[in-house]
């Protein structure tokens, strides 16, 4: 599969995806360690998304433009399907998930309300935690 990445009208070829020392198998443990269950399409979009912004951290800036859209055309779906997914997926691992972890990693995205946090702030969070904290 040919990792292309269209962003920005620019295009960017990647075959290191993953920070040093990280591999795919990591972030389907850091997945399931968070509380997102793999038999949600959530889980897959989230996993396909991180991917995508560890090859191009442009991405955040283009969630709903560029990430959505980009992941849609993947799994032949929609992205609002995808956005949809990843929210849910989200508000159920903020509802079921391991807290504790999940207070490591999102820190002041909690608030004392609970607020589940965006899809953006989620994903960029997931993405500054794999990259920084190795």
């Amino acid at each position: 599969m040919n990792n292309a990445i269209m962003v920005n009208h620019e295009m960017f070829y990647e075959d290191n995806i993953f920070p040093e020392n990280y591999d795919s198998a990591q972030l389907h443990k850091l997945l399931l360690k968070i509380g997102i269950p793999p038999n949600i399409y959530g889980y897959s979009y989230i996993l396909r998304s991180i991917e995508l912004i560890l090859q191009n951290p442009e991405y955040m800036h283009y969630i709903t433009k560029g990430l959505y859209i980009d992941v849609a055309k993947e799994f032949h779906a929609t992205p609002s399907r995808v956005e949809r997914a990843i929210r849910h997926a989200i508000s159920s691992a903020w509802a079921n998930g391991n807290q504790e972890f999940m207070t490591q990693i999102f820190q002041n995205c909690i608030r004392p309300n609970r607020r589940v946090p965006s899809n953006s702030v989620f994903l960029s969070r997931l993405y500054y935690y794999i990259t920084y904290s190795q």
